[in-house]
């Protein structure tokens, strides 16, 4: 679990955007939670904490990787070439 901890003083010293740190201490406070359910041996406790890292796993991936829907091309080169053609 230290390497949590290094990534985190890692996002912070390089100045990451707020909500990418937020999301990385919460998926570490979830971690140790998990950890800790695992140990001992409660598997309710486990199930909610794994269920929880899915739903911030899918949270960060929502905010943080570009989807067709956020990617914005620029088309003029295209539009240029078929007239071009034309």
């Amino acid at each position: 679990m230290g390497r949590m901890f290094s990534a985190l003083d890692r996002l912070r010293a390089s100045e990451a955007p707020g909500a990418d740190i937020a999301i990385a201490e919460s998926i570490s406070v979830a971690m140790h939670r998990w950890d800790l359910a695992r140990r001992k041996n409660d598997g309710d406790a486990e199930k909610t904490v794994r269920e929880q890292l899915a739903e911030l796993t899918q949270h960060w991936l929502d905010t943080s990787v570009p989807t067709p829907d956020t990617l914005v091309l620029q088309t003029d080169a295209i539009l240029e070439l078929d007239d071009d053609l034309g």
